[in-house]
């Protein structure tokens, strides 16, 4: 059984003549990390509303279709049971941030679980531990940088300790620094701790490589849907502003793998240059460049 099962989704926000989601279907397996592209408009956050819940509860509207969590119609959950399983991070913490200390921040989640005060407790010191905030564990949480309160909004959910992490665009707002440090623990928390990662970006050169599966959305709907390597490959002639600028210089040539990161670049033109190296040496007059970097 798929830990999500969407068929023929449909959904139209309030007052609006225009579906933002139009006959979706998709399946997403337990441990995942799947990533989800596509232009301003195309659907991703409302997709993203659906998996966590939001959607047509908090936002109103009109849907149709299915959207199933283990097998469980997400819509007749119980909100408390899909709060402890599925967690969502919002592209700006400041609209998630609700109180006005770190410790009570992380705490408030669980609070309205209903959970015990020692558990609270031990969930709460776990959770600043692993995310490395103990000293802003007692700060004023308007004082917090950018990259903080991100860390801090994702501690919050992680302290609920869901089986799914939902972020729309976390890193949207941060310094190059900050983000990396955000990608990296979302990626260790997908493959060393089995977290299933639900991730909407714009700024692919960032994550696109960490995907296991890339969905791209265009006007509501999935445009393409494979990993990364073949979503690469399959929309570099129509859709390459959402193809990451080393996937994008490759896709078009014919290579038998599209290099994902700079690092696998480097290592396919080298080989490349190690084959053509002796058939140039052959030709009179032709002299090849040394490729030493």
């Amino acid at each position: 059984m798929p830990l999500f099962k969407v068929e023929n989704l449909t959904y139209f926000y309030p007052e609006s003549k225009e579906a933002a989601l139009k006959d979706i279907s998709l399946e997403i397996s337990e441990g995942e990390f799947v990533l989800v592209a596509g232009g301003s408009g195309s659907g991703k956050s409302s997709l993203a509303r659906v998996l966590a819940g939001l959607i047509p509860d908090f936002y109103g509207g009109r849907i149709g279709g299915k959207a199933s969590f283990q097998g469980r119609e997400i819509r007749t959950m119980d909100r408390r049971m899909l709060a402890r399983e599925v967690g969502m991070v919002f592209q700006d913490p400041e609209k998630q941030i609700v109180q006005t200390h770190v410790e009570a921040e992380i705490a408030f989640g669980l609070e309205n679980l209903g959970l015990d005060n020692e558990v609270m407790l031990r969930r709460v010191a776990e959770v600043i531990s692993f995310m490395d905030l103990e000293q802003i564990r007692c700060v004023f949480t308007a004082n917090l940088s950018g990259g903080q309160k991100q860390k801090l909004a994702l501690a919050s959910v992680l302290a609920m300790q869901p089986r799914v992490l939902v972020l729309d665009e976390p890193t949207s707002q941060l310094d190059p620094v900050s983000a990396e440090d955000i990608l990296n623990l979302v990626k260790r928390l997908n493959e060393e701790m089995g977290f299933t990662v639900i991730m909407i970006e714009q700024r692919l050169e960032r994550c696109y490589h960490l995907a296991d599966r890339v969905l791209l959305m265009k006007k509501g709907s999935i445009a393409c849907d494979g990993s990364a390597r073949e979503v690469a490959r399959k929309t570099i002639k129509g859709c390459t502003s959402f193809v990451p600028p080393v996937a994008r210089f490759f896709a078009g040539m014919n290579v038998p793998s599209v290099p994902l990161t700079v690092k696998e670049g480097r290592k396919l033109l080298r080989s490349c240059l190690k084959d053509i190296k002796p058939a140039l040496e052959r030709q009179p007059g032709l002299h090849p460049v040394s490729y030493t970097h």
